[in-house]
């Protein structure tokens, strides 16, 4: 029997990048928060509700972040992390390409609205030769990362061409 454990989100299919890999639509379209929050919402009730009458409830207890780029929907970020920890779920990873910030005060206001809402999961890195990001720019996201969250907040995902 499948059952599910971890929901990832989606919020936004807009990105700031144009890899020739990616199949995301790179359109502006945004997941409406408080639909997310409404579907977190229903996963904690199914759960209690089956809890006391089913040997195996399904129980959703953690959440991640992919996109697009998520943190071109930062909003979306702050508000469903902040819901999910009053809910008491923990989180995966939020899944970026590091390259999305406009300089070092934006990128460290975003990441610290993220640790502030209560954030404490991964952040997922994917850099590799078919993103085409700036090394010093993913340099600078990858030490303000550790800074905010710690040395070991970081997954840094790559794929080396043949």
């Amino acid at each position: 029997m499948f059952t599910p454990n971890e929901v990832i989100f989606s919020a936004t299919s807009a990105c700031n990048l144009h890899c020739s890999h990616c199949f995301v639509s790179r359109n502006p379209d945004k997941l409406d928060i408080s639909t997310a929050i409404t579907f977190l919402k229903s996963c904690k009730d199914y759960e209690n509700s089956t809890a006391s009458h089913n040997a195996n409830p399904i129980k959703i207890e953690k959440i991640g972040f992919s996109g697009g780029e998520p943190f071109l929907y930062i909003d979306f970020l702050t508000q469903v992390i902040k819901a999910a920890v009053e809910m008491d779920f923990m989180f995966d990873q939020i899944m970026t390409n590091g390259d999305w910030w406009q300089d070092t005060q934006d990128l460290t206001q975003k990441l610290q609205l993220i640790y502030d809402a209560g954030y404490d999961g991964k952040i997922g890195l994917s850099w590799d030769s078919f993103h085409n990001q700036n090394t010093q720019r993913i340099l600078t996201f990858i030490t303000t990362v550790q800074q905010i969250f710690g040395p070991d907040s970081l997954n840094i995902q790559t794929v080396i061409p043949y």
